[in-house]
């Protein structure tokens, strides 16, 4: 995945403040050389919580590229910028973006339960100057990694007693394709407990806010998820509620209590491509 630098000339388009770590060449995913420590508070014998600290030799940083944007790095002496640890023994086969362990390629690897570091602007600006800044990702690779750094957890966060139900509809709705699936951002399923304790949802599908899709597309959209809905076990859940809507129309409140299912398995080809599916 690490590969040399993008498409020559990237640096003078980057929009970032001079003397920014953008500006001396850093972005997410760049390679550092430096032995740092490695560190993680565990309980020691006497149940009492301790450091344990080990020298790793090379890192990635994982910050968002906006983190790395704006001020004079030189005058960042606050540990602000997160790096993750970079390993070589054992490196995982597949190139999946929900594995713990994402191959960056070339043997390297990073591991979802190495414990993230943070290290301060200051330091990356000295290491540019020292160079011990290395490869940068290309726009592919890049993209495999923002991907991986936000769907490494497999665990949703869904209520133990809606677990059931969740793992259900991703697997329908991952099973019965539909030729309009390609239009869906996102689909989110929001619970609820009926009086009798059974399991209620409603579930939409989020459509991008610049791409509206036509009435049609929306009613077809509309009846996929129906026909899903309507041939789940009664004794996983009930279905009160099925919507097709744009991002836009959406309500904030309906985000923050629903649960965005699993509309697909997605890895990354060995040579490019793009991922494999992904919706």
């Amino acid at each position: 995945m690490v590969e040399a630098r993008g498409e020559e000339g990237d640096e003078n388009q980057l929009d970032c403040e001079p003397g920014s770590l953008r500006a001396l060449g850093w972005r997410q995913g760049c390679l550092l050389r430096l032995d740092l420590p490695s560190q993680g508070i565990i309980l020691d014998e006497a149940g009492l919580p301790r450091v344990e600290k080990d020298v790793h030799p090379l890192w990635m940083l994982a910050e968002q590229d906006c983190g790395m944007a704006w001020g004079t790095a030189a005058d960042g002496i606050a540990p602000s910028i997160e790096i993750r640890a970079v390993f070589t023994e054992s490196p995982p086969d597949s190139r999946g973006v929900r594995s713990a362990k994402f191959s960056l390629g070339s043997g390297m690897y990073l591991d979802a339960a190495s414990p993230p570091q943070m290290v301060s602007q200051a330091l990356l600006a000295a290491a540019a100057a020292d160079l011990r800044h290395h490869s940068c990702p290309t726009q592919v690779a890049a993209l495999e990694l923002k991907t991986w750094l936000g769907l490494r957890y497999d665990r949703p966060a869904v209520p133990a007693t809606f677990v059931e139900t969740y793992k259900e509809l991703s697997r329908r709705i991952r099973k019965k394709k539909h030729g309009h699936r390609d239009h869906v951002r996102d689909v989110l399923v929001a619970f609820a407990t009926a009086a009798d304790g059974g399991t209620l949802f409603d579930i939409v599908a989020l459509l991008p806010a610049d791409e509206p899709a036509t009435g049609e597309i929306r009613d077809e959209l509309a009846d996929w998820l129906a026909d899903i809905c309507m041939h789940m076990p009664t004794t996983l859940g009930v279905p009160t509620s099925v919507s097709v809507v744009t991002a836009a129309e959406v309500s904030l409140d309906f985000i923050e209590h629903s649960y965005a299912l699993d509309l697909s398995f997605v890895t990354w080809p060995a040579k490019g491509g793009g991922p494999v599916g992904a919706i």
